[in-house]
């Protein structure tokens, strides 16, 4: 990767950094690293998140109908539009996208913490990139990683000077992900203090070029959808101690929080922290540190508004990364680092060391690919007219059924109408067979349910479906005779 020359954020009245053709080796290194060790995890499925599911059904109906399609709201259109384009190479396609922008994440990260003064950056890339949550995220159809590739990219062509282009990359990551345009505030800090005196028309360019991008990128859905799509659907929050545990062992693995935490330890407490001693020198430039905690401070705002997944906190960690870089001591960095390199794998469990979360994942994904295959054998010798309450497996059943549908079977299949109002009419899968029919739906409610049982319909759901139904619906299932599909649970 080869830079014309530019203004330093460390010297921004001083010589050009240049990068050249030794500079681009190792970061190009750091990229064909992180994805080659992406390609075990690449086979289990599209993903453990049921919205991984649902972008395969958006990408295959964008694929098909040549229409565009929200995989679900706010719309990710850069990330499903791509998507339908490798389509047809399924899962193994889709989910090497994703571990590809993986690496180039990884690499636009080393090059930052190098242009930053620092010689660790290629640990820096590494440990980005192996961070449990990104390293999960990285090995399925997920969005999380494409939005942090191009916000990467975005910082450091900030931090080279050049602010067009940097918000051309910032315009792509708000493309795969709405919430991205909230990096302008902190990346605009550093923009902005990055030139002292120009720094007004550099932060002007910087938000003409991400609003232009994401305008482009956002237009098919406002054409779909109209203003309507920028809704999110909330679906109940977790308990407090899960919330915790997604924000910390769900991000961060077991290993790489207690390296956080020990560090920060270390950052307070030392008394003979001396200067010159960090990984990343102190001289970075007007706002660095401010622009770092704001886009941590954002982002962790908005996860404990929202907090469901611990993708949402993905932005977090490049900026706690060079947080501690610019902060603690380098070889308490350096630990922390190696910490995060380890973290994917191993796990610290109340026996000793254990399988760390990338292995679970892959573990999980396995299982639930089994179970749904179970579900649908199941579900192909019932007798009769047969409706199957799944709740959030639907996605999964969808794609799996139209992948391995029985030639002797008949397979229809009807998307979520994603419209500007809060509806998700009546999704669902059907398969005929000779004698016999079963459909598979998100849920039902009242109304539903009579429209079926006056067409002979057998009811069943799948485990935890009468708890969700009752609460969404005001509906018990089991008071009306509805049946397990399955006597057991499925893996979690």
């Amino acid at each position: 990767m080869s830079i014309a020359p530019a203004k330093c954020l460390r010297c921004p009245n001083g010589p050009p950094y240049r990068t050249g053709r030794a500079d681009a080796l190792f970061p190009t290194l750091v990229a064909a690293l992180v994805v080659l060790s992406r390609i075990p995890f690449l086979s289990a499925g599209y993903g453990v998140d049921f919205d991984a599911w649902r972008v395969a059904g958006a990408a295959r109906t964008i694929a098909t109908t040549h229409v565009y399609t929200a995989a679900r709201f706010p719309g990710n259109p850069v990330h499903e539009v791509i998507c339908a384009l490798l389509f047809p190479g399924g899962h193994i396609a889709l989910n090497a996208a994703t571990a590809l922008l993986s690496g180039i994440a990884a690499a636009f990260f080393a090059l930052s913490v190098r242009v930053l003064g620092s010689k660790d950056y290629v640990l820096a890339g590494l440990a980005l990139a192996f961070t449990p949550g990104v390293f999960i995220s990285s090995t399925a159809t997920m969005d999380y990683v494409w939005a942090l590739a191009f916000t990467m990219g975005s910082l450091y062509f900030i931090l080279i000077g050049r602010p067009l282009l940097a918000g051309l990359m910032l315009g792509g990551a708000i493309g795969c992900r709405l919430t991205s345009g909230a990096m302008l505030i902190p990346l605009g800090i550093m923009l902005g203090g990055r030139e002292r005196t120009a720094g007004s028309s550099s932060v002007c360019r910087f938000v003409l070029g991400a609003s232009l991008v994401a305008a482009v990128a956002f237009t098919p859905v406002v054409l779909r959808y109209g203003w309507g799509f920028l809704r999110f659907f909330e679906d109940g929050r977790p308990a407090v101690v899960e919330t915790i545990r997604t924000a910390t062992e769900g991000v961060w693995g077991r290993v790489g929080f207690i390296a956080l935490v020990a560090a920060t330890f270390s950052l307070v407490f030392s008394r003979w922290r001396q200067p010159g001693v960090t990984s990343i020198p102190p001289a970075q430039g007007r706002g660095a540190v401010a622009a770092w905690l704001t886009a941590i401070g954002i982002y962790a705002v908005a996860f404990f508004r929202l907090p469901v997944e611990a993708g949402y906190l993905i932005p977090v960690v490049p900026f706690v990364i060079l947080l501690f870089g610019g902060l603690a001591r380098r070889p308490v960095f350096i630990v922390v680092c190696i910490a995060l390199l380890v973290s994917p794998f191993v796990s610290i469990t109340r026996t000793g060391l254990g399988a760390g979360p990338v292995l679970l994942d892959r573990e999980s994904r396995l299982a639930r690919m089994g179970f749904v295959n179970r579900v649908l054998a199941t579900g192909s010798i019932l007798p009769g007219r047969n409706l199957v309450v799944v709740g959030g497996w639907l996605p999964q059943i969808q794609e799996t059924l139209l992948s391995q549908a029985p030639e002797d079977s008949r397979v229809t299949v009807t998307y979520p109408t994603l419209s500007p109002e809060p509806s998700w009419g009546d999704p669902g899968a059907t398969v005929w067979q000779a004698g016999h029919t079963t459909r598979y739906v998100l849920r039902v409610d009242e109304a539903q349910l009579d429209g079926y049982l006056d067409r002979n319909f057998h009811i069943y759901y799948l485990p935890g479906q009468t708890e969700q139904t009752l609460r969404a619906n005001g509906l018990d299932l089991k008071a009306i005779g509805a049946r397990p599909l399955l006597d057991d649970q499925p893996a979690a």
